[in-house]
């Protein structure tokens, strides 16, 4: 999943809030604005599409190694479908000249707004299409593929309205908040419905979840005792594991819910077809790691630790001008991307490193880590990545590539099972998160008092 949807909405609301800049004549032509905004898209959906076409001919003519290229391009369509439609937003008014057609209605017009992104996103994974059928007509265990469309939603649905439809919510009840009249509620009472809205949106989202996608229970059977085993294991607690049927050949898994009572495990089917029962112990393991780790609050406080360093990094230099706020935005952006990053690909880093502290348990004699679960991991994140169609070298901003999680998968064997170099790391992260934050707090408050 990408953080650019989140990007789109947050040059939205610094739009909103006045933030953007304009190019002249051109942010002031109505229909030049729109051509602008949505043309480029069009190109980009029809190279796509006409890759996919071609790639999905190769595939069936015995030609696998042609779907890596595919995905790196559909990848990249992507990103600059997005990167198209912040531009629109941030540099051509985008924002303002869809208010001038609607008016400045609860949400809908940043609905309209994103519409040609989310349309051009969710025809990407029509495009995609012929090479999932491609890819099933030439294996030995074909997959039951869904309809074109049905594939394309399930698909849009994992890249962009997990991560995004958090945020239209929240964006949503704000507006509709900030539009409730003063005189019927006060400032104060603002700010505490708007966080009772988080709050409720994050421990919601598990349902919104299991509603969205087409998911079911797994089947009672060895391989869920198995996987219940290792929550219980680590004192995990879970609703359920979830078999995700996503209508092609992907594999993956994932973990949503911050509390027991609503956190699920999903794991797609091709996932559970396709892997031997270790492999997927190991991918069970990586995700109860992220759990029995903290990982998403602590990232979320990392995050909101990042913003308050990044507004004190901007007061000592006087070269800045202290009204451009896009600067300001701007440079918060890099802080992020750069900080953020690092800290995810760590904190992935970690959830590797404690699958192979579990699968080691199984080598009673030894405190170690032994060679067998090191290998195991490496060979679990080998398939996914040969079965997606993913170059192990390929660099993910928040997971790092496949080749380097394995190379530090590789140091681990023989080191001793509870005291490993990533636990320390991680451990030096959340402690200058919780120096930094507050102290980033404190000095923003010294300034301003």
């Amino acid at each position: 999943m990408s953080l650019l949807p989140l990007v789109l909405v947050a040059a939205i609301l610094a739009a909103d809030a006045g933030y953007g800049v304009s190019l002249g004549t051109l942010s002031q032509d109505p229909i030049l604005v729109a051509v602008t905004a949505i043309g480029p898209t069009i190109v980009i959906l029809l190279v796509a599409w006409w890759t996919c076409r071609r790639t999905a001919r190769h595939v069936g003519q015995g030609h696998a190694e042609r779907m890596a290229g595919a995905a790196a391009l559909v990848r990249l369509a992507r990103a600059l479908v997005l990167i198209n439609a912040i531009f629109a937003v941030l540099a051509l008014e985008w924002l303002g000249t869809i208010r001038g057609l609607t008016g400045d209605l609860v949400f809908v017009d940043e609905l309209i707004v994103m519409l040609p992104a989310l349309g051009a996103l969710y025809l990407l994974g029509v495009a995609w299409y012929p090479i999932e059928v491609s890819i099933a007509a030439t294996t030995g265990n074909p997959v039951p593929l869904a309809s074109r469309w049905g594939f394309a939603w399930s698909q849009f649905s994992i890249g962009v309205l997990l991560i995004l439809l958090p945020a239209l919510l929240i964006v949503a009840f704000i507006e509709a908040i900030e539009a409730i009249d003063t005189s019927w509620i006060s400032d104060a009472w603002r700010q505490v419905l708007f966080l009772v809205v988080v709050a409720a949106v994050f421990l919601g989202m598990p349902l919104v979840v299991r509603g969205l996608l087409a998911v079911r229970p797994m089947a009672p059977g060895p391989l869920r005792d198995s996987l219940l085993d290792v929550c219980d294991v680590h004192a995990v607690r879970v609703r359920e594991i979830l078999r995700w049927r996503t209508g092609g050949v992907m594999l993956n898994a994932a973990v949503v819910g911050l509390v027991g009572r609503l956190r699920y495990v999903l794991m797609t089917d091709t996932l559970v077809r396709m892997l031997p029962e270790r492999y997927i112990e190991a991918v069970m393991a990586h995700e109860v790691g992220h759990v029995r780790r903290r990982h998403m609050p602590w990232l979320f406080l990392s995050i909101v630790s990042l913003v308050l360093l990044a507004e004190v990094a901007l007061v000592p230099i006087p070269v800045l001008p202290r009204g451009d706020s896009l600067l300001q935005l701007g440079v918060l952006l890099v802080v992020l991307w750069v900080g953020f990053g690092w800290i995810s690909r760590r904190f992935e880093q970690q959830a590797d490193a404690f699958a192979v502290q579990h699968l080691s348990r199984s080598d009673a004699e030894t405190e170690l880590v032994t060679v067998e679960a090191v290998t195991t991991m490496i060979g679990t994140l080998q398939a996914i990545a040969t079965l997606n169609g993913d170059r192990i070298r390929r660099h993910s901003w928040r997971h790092g590539s496949i080749a380097w999680r394995c190379g530090n998968l590789a140091r681990l064997a023989g080191q001793p099972r509870h005291r490993l170099p990533i636990d320390t790391v991680v451990a030096r992260i959340k402690l200058a998160t919780l120096v930094v934050g507050p102290a980033s707090l404190a000095v923003l408050f010294f300034l301003h008092a």
